[in-house]
């Protein structure tokens, strides 16, 4: 189990000491309907991400001894999936102009 610091009166239990074993948190509760504590078993959970990439190529030879090349790249890393497109690329426009 993982405890996460939320501030003071913000949890229902508070560090006691530390052991070989890991962290001692012992459980307050709360006073009055206010929790005592700093600490709550909570994980944070991570934003969902997206990462997309694609790549194309072209090779042509118009003629003998002529060679043209070409390649396109594209990629994209939505930190922030779950919002809309244009949220992310209102978000996007106003950091790149900040």
């Amino acid at each position: 189990m993982n405890f996460t610091y939320l501030g003071p009166g913000k949890g229902h239990y508070i560090l006691t000491g530390t052991t070989s074993n890991g962290k001692v948190y012992k459980y307050v509760g709360s006073i009055s309907g206010v929790p005592a504590g700093d600490y709550e078993p909570i994980t944070p959970l991570q934003a969902p991400n997206r990462l997309s990439m694609a790549e194309a190529g072209v090779n042509f030879t118009p003629r003998k001894g002529t060679l043209i090349k070409s390649n396109l790249s594209v990629s994209s890393n939505d930190k922030i999936c779950f919002l809309d497109s244009m949220t992310r690329t209102i978000m996007e426009l106003l950091r790149t102009l900040v």
